[in-house]
This record gives structure tokens, sequence and C-alpha cells, in this order.
């Protein structure tokens, strides 16, 4: 948890753009839900010395977090995940047409894989091809899901279509799996 929170600062400062996209990403939303959960259970323990304060040797290490990027780049994946995780790098990278091919990789693997859908709209609208994005997104929103997280990730690809009805649904649909899910419950409220 604490390597994908590095992870993610410094691809919020060295790619904001590649950041707002992974933020909204099925995988983000599925870790932020796991993290929430497992840090209301550790922050009941924390003490004063438990808490990483700057200067401490867990700062952020660019490098490493450079160096494991490439070492996720040489690996071949063989799974419609590992496609997606490698896909994903390589947008990071602003490697876009890999990427798309490991996200149609992993659709080929997983035809109606929400999240390499939803990547590889994202990364369609990095290379500034909106007419491939909307039709990829189009697809997304025929498909058919029910993972509280594909239902989250749909709903938000619905509203920023603007069918916010549609939306709407999706959402309501995703509460019904789980009543209590802040991050649901925080959309819903914020819509």
């Amino acid at each position: 948890r604490e390597e994908a929170a590095r992870y993610m600062d410094i691809i919020i400062e060295e790619y904001p753009e590649v950041a707002n996209i992974l933020m909204n990403s099925i995988e983000f939303q599925t870790l932020m839900a796991q993290n929430e959960e497992m840090a209301e259970n550790e922050s009941k323990a924390l003490t004063d010395e438990d808490i990483i304060k700057p200067g401490n040797t867990m700062e952020i290490d660019e490098q490493r977090v450079i160096d494991d990027m490439n070492a996720m780049l040489e690996v071949e994946p063989t799974t419609a995940q590992e496609y997606i995780q490698k896909g994903t790098v390589l947008t990071i990278t602003e490697q876009f047409e890999d990427a798309i091919d490991c996200f149609n990789k992993a659709l080929e693997l997983d035809p109606n894989n929400l999240s390499a859908l939803i990547s590889k709209g994202n990364t369609y609208e990095l290379m500034e091809n909106y007419e491939e994005a909307s039709k990829v997104y189009d697809v997304v929103m025929d498909t058919e899901v029910s993972d509280i997280y594909d239902l989250m990730s749909k709903g938000y690809v619905l509203e920023n279509h603007q069918r916010f009805d549609d939306a709407l649904k999706t959402y309501n649909q995703a509460l019904k799996s789980d009543k209590n899910n802040s991050n649901i419950l925080t959309i819903l409220y914020s819509s």
C-alpha cells in the first residue's frame, strides 16, 4: 500500500494528466477501497513514532519507482491483468501505441474487461484521438457489469458523457451491492 502511494505521488508530480485518468480507473478505485478499510483498522494502533515525517528515509525514492516501472516493461504478460498493468506503465511513459496494443491483447483474453476498455479510451484521449476514445467509451457504456468497482467506473464514464440519469442508476446499482461504501456515497452526494 505504501509503495502504491509513493508511485501515485510521483505520477501525480511528473504526469498530472495521466494521474487524473489513473485515479478514475477501476484498479485505483479498488485499491482506494481496500486501503480505506485497512487504514481504519491500522489507525487505531498508530503512535507518533509510526507516522512518516518529511526527511524520513521512507520518502519517495523516484529512481526506485522508475526502475520498477522499467522492470515491469521487460516482463512479457500472459494474463489480461498483466497486459493492463504493462499498458498503464506504457501510458505513463507516453508510449501510447504500445499501450493500446497491450489493452487490445488484454481484450483478446477478456473481451468485456472494463478496466482494459477504460484504459484504452483514456490512452486515446491522451493521444488526442477523441474519435477512437469515443468509440471505446460507447462500448464501455453498453457493457453489462455487476462488480461494484466496474459499476463505479462505468458510472463515471456515463457521467463524463453527460448521461446523468444512466450514471445515477449505475451508482445506485453499485450502492445496492455495498450500501456503506464511502466511495459511492461520496460520488452520489457530490453529484
